[in-house]
């Protein structure tokens, strides 16, 4: 099965069949990546996405391949030649002797429903750590082995654990709990920094809130009021349990941060469309 969604990719600039899609372009060896969200045909935050896939690259050693002009352009064609104004964009870069390319194509988008939102969803937690987390580097073995035991748990997401016993940060997510008033989550070193992420913790110093940089021990979790990931899918989602935990998914402070979060994102649409449009 391709990991391709559309009918047409973008392969080092030019337009391809998707049955020209190879999966071990993607797949095997160093691959450094980035999702992005598709609004009403407009990729979401693109310039935050590149500034990271820059970093990501930096970290393993390489350059990209292609400007923040290049991505922009590229992005819009595969959105109008494909007429998928909703979804989620992939932008994949490999590094190897057998392969040296990018390659940009929609994948597979699935979004939490509204029940999700008003309910929360489960979690679980995972014992494992990332080699480099500040960098968006492809792992399949992890990621394949956290998808079967989601499958198994029937749970939404899995929460990573360190060999201290404390959370960082989710799968394919980052963490967010409020206890006692105060928002806490994992110190930038420690994680993945989320474009979500990054936006809330504006929102969160714009409004003044407070917030604690730290990486919460397990056996702290039953101190914890409400517990929220965060992502380009799930935007602000709250979990309603995390193993045996459970959690208020009604939290008068993220309800705040969220409303912000998606004024912002109507917001950036509208300069976009005036700019690029």
């Amino acid at each position: 099965m391709s990991e391709c969604y559309s009918r047409i990719f973008i392969e080092n600039g030019i337009i391809r069949n998707r049955l020209e899609f190879d999966l071990g372009k993607v797949f095997e060896d160093e691959v450094i990546y980035e999702v992005i969200r598709i609004r009403k045909g407009i990729p979401l935050f693109l310039f935050d996405h590149f500034e990271r896939l820059e970093r990501s690259a930096s970290y393993s050693g390489r350059e990209l391949f292609l400007s923040y002009d290049q991505l922009r352009e590229q992005i819009l064609k595969l959105i109008g030649l494909s007429s998928i104004p909703e979804g989620n964009i992939k932008v994949s870069l490999k590094y190897s002797p057998a392969y040296t390319g990018y390659l940009i194509y929609y994948i597979d988008a699935r979004y939490p429903d509204a029940e999700m939102y008003e309910n929360g969803v489960r979690g679980i937690l995972y014992y494992a750590e990332r080699r480099m987390p500040v960098a968006k580097i492809f792992n399949h073995k992890l990621r394949s082995s956290i998808y079967y035991e989601l499958i198994h748990t029937k749970a939404y997401e899995a929460l990573l654990v360190n060999r201290a016993g404390c959370i960082t940060e989710g799968s394919r997510s980052n963490i967010f709990f409020i206890k006692e008033g105060k928002i806490i989550t994992a110190p930038d070193e420690c994680v993945l920094g989320g474009i979500t992420r990054k936006k809330l913790l504006k929102i969160c110093r714009d409004e003044d809130l407070k917030i604690e940089y730290r990486c919460l021990p397990v056996d702290e979790l039953g101190s914890v009021d409400s517990a929220y990931m965060t992502g380009t899918s799930p935007n602000v989602l709250p979990f309603s349990e995390i193993d045996s935990y459970k959690f208020s998914v009604k939290n008068e402070t993220m309800k705040l941060v969220a409303g912000r979060y998606m004024q912002m994102i109507y917001d950036y649409m509208a300069e976009f469309e005036n700019k690029y449009r």
